[in-house]
């Protein structure tokens, strides 16, 4: 029996497992697969092996203990350095759980490569009984009562364990093993085989080729040549290297400064920013300020504008006419026989007559001869200031009349001066205008007491023995002559305001 053939017989043939014999009631010591923790029973043929035969398996394996080992005479402390391996798994019941025979086992995760070591390691033992009893596989047929022996299987399974022990020292495989692991573990090495020895001629080949390419001394000392200006090249590049990275100090130094730099400026800037919205806001606050003081201004000069064309003395007394009436803000001025007014509204208006003749003559800077005007409302008067021979000095002439319905009852005289007074400062008004202004006339001449039309010899002021309708055209004219006068006033441009 040659090698390979004892290392198939008990690797592969020399044990079965459990499950292959279920019809049989098996006896013979149990072992564990230490793959896949089938339970295993050694094959008969294995427990009756010589000596001889255990004694070339353990020369095989380990020449120098094999003697001892398998001739049955072990000390304790070798026989329990000798007692069965311990399988990959924690304990006995996590062994008998995996008995899925059917399921696929990774062998790729396991190292193979033998590690021949002389020396087993300590094992945990077990105690095998002195008397075992097996059953013969050739006598499946017999009654089990008839082939019970009692055998001392002592020695040849200390001698079986042992075999296994030293299988196990010499390499990274535990034994025993079932059919199904050993068959995978034999392809594994099979392909670790072809592996080892494509690689084995791979190097071959580069040998062959490195001793078949051997260069001559001439290109030896060319290549040497090369390699000391490559190492001069070297030496430059790394001289330059330094510069560079003597530089690179530098440009990061630099660098930083201005980093730190660019951080004040960022500073700086964000200050700037802060201060030009500050400014912005108030450029805004001003510039809406100002569009407002212009919309003032706009505003203002229209009503400026619209108040300079607006004349004050056009505005304060309104001449017009109502009927046969000449009217000064709109009070009558006269007295009609089947229109009586009445003398409160007369009064009125003369007042009213004697104010705008006043402002006129202030206007044009003219001061009255003989009399001076005294604008008193309803009660205005006229006061002598030099004597005539129709007027005294210090007399007091009103043109007002305090009258009843009946117009001619109690007549006052100084009514009638009072308003031929009147006239001659009108006329004097005319003359003082005539002197700035000589294209200058009024429609209606005035002489004495009357005022004078193209048509007619003229119309008196006088209330005395004089007819309604006459008075009143002559005070109709009377009030045409202040509107021409107060006309020519207001136009002149450069006169100065009161």
């Amino acid at each position: 029996m040659d090698q390979s053939d004892i290392d198939q017989s008990i690797v592969v043939t020399g044990v079965k497992t459990e499950t292959g014999l279920n019809n049989q009631k098996n006896t013979t010591p149990a072992q564990i697969c230490q793959i896949c923790g089938a339970f295993l029973t050694i094959d008969s043929s294995v427990l009756n092996s010589n000596q001889n035969s255990f004694k070339q398996l353990g020369n095989t394996y380990c020449p120098d203990d094999s003697e001892t080992i398998f001739s049955g005479n072990l000390d304790p402390e070798m026989e329990l350095s000798m007692s069965p391996i311990v399988a990959p798994f924690n304990n006995l019941t996590e062994r008998s759980t995996n008995t899925n025979f059917d399921e696929e086992i990774d062998l790729s995760t396991k190292t193979f490569e033998p590690l021949f070591r002389k020396s087993v390691p300590p094992r945990s033992f077990y105690l095998c009984p002195t008397t075992i009893n097996i059953i013969d596989s050739t006598s499946n047929n017999q009654s089990t009562a008839n082939n019970e022996q009692t055998v001392d299987w002592h020695s040849k399974i200390n001698s079986v364990s042992s075999l296994f022990d030293l299988m196990s020292s010499t390499s990274n495989i535990d034994h025993p093993l079932c059919e199904e692991c050993a068959d995978k573990l034999v392809n594994e090495l099979d392909s670790q085989c072809r592996i080892v020895e494509k690689e084995h001629s791979d190097y071959t080949m580069l040998i062959n080729r490195l001793n078949t390419e051997i260069p001559s001394e001439e290109e030896i000392l060319q290549l040497e040549r090369e390699l000391n200006d490559l190492d001069l090249e070297e030496k430059d590049l790394l001289s330059k290297l330094d510069q560079a990275e003597q530089k690179e100090k530098i440009l990061i130094e630099d660098k930083e400064k201005y980093l730190i730099e660019e951080a004040n400026l960022l500073q700086q800037e964000q200050g700037y920013l802060l201060e030009y919205s500050n400014l912005k806001r108030a450029l805004v606050k001003l510039e809406e300020k100002q569009e407002s003081l212009d919309n003032q201004l706009k505003n203002t000069r229209f009503h400026f504008n619209r108040l300079r064309s607006i004349h004050v003395l056009n505005a304060t007394f309104h001449i017009w006419h109502s009927g046969p009436f000449g009217t000064i803000n709109y009070f009558r001025l006269g007295c009609m026989p089947n229109i009586k007014v009445e003398w409160e509204e007369i009064n009125a208006a003369l007042g009213q007559a004697l104010l705008l003749l006043y402002c006129l003559a202030k206007k044009i800077k003219l001061e009255f001869k003989r009399f001076r005007l005294v604008p008193y409302g309803s009660f205005s008067y006229l006061e002598v200031i030099e004597n005539s021979p129709n007027y005294k000095l210090g007399e007091v002439y009103n043109i007002y009349e305090l009258r009843t319905t009946n117009y001619f009852l109690n007549l006052d005289k100084k009514f009638d001066k009072g308003l031929i007074a009147f006239l001659d400062c009108l006329k004097q008004l005319e003359d003082k205008i005539k002197s700035m202004d000589s294209n200058f006339s009024m429609p209606y001449k005035i002489n004495g007491d009357k005022l004078e039309d193209k048509n007619s010899s003229g119309y008196s002021v006088k209330f005395k023995f004089n007819s309604y309708e006459e008075w009143t055209k002559a005070l109709k004219f009377m009030l045409t002559n202040l509107k021409w006068s107060l006309a020519w006033v207001t136009s002149q441009k450069n006169n100065t305001s009161n």
